[in-house]
């Protein structure tokens, strides 16, 4: 049991919101569950606004799992 954080990129040619489901599903035992979607972004974070809002997103959940937030 432990924290899970799962983000789906807006725009992802390569994994399917279906498969992102599957891992929604798949971590319901989880002790916490985020799930978070970058708007606009490709699967590569193609762009700097994208990879600015994965990295601030990410800092953020790290952040809050540290801090005992959750």
């Amino acid at each position: 049991r432990s924290d899970v954080l799962i983000v789906e990129s807006e725009r992802d040619d390569l994994v399917p919101h279906a498969t992102i489901a599957n891992y929604i599903a798949a971590f319901r035992q989880a002790r916490s569950m985020t799930y978070r979607v970058v708007d606009g972004a490709d699967h590569a974070l193609s762009t700097p606004a994208s990879k600015r809002a994965y990295a601030s997103l990410l800092v953020g959940w790290i952040r809050e799992m540290l801090l005992g937030a959750r």
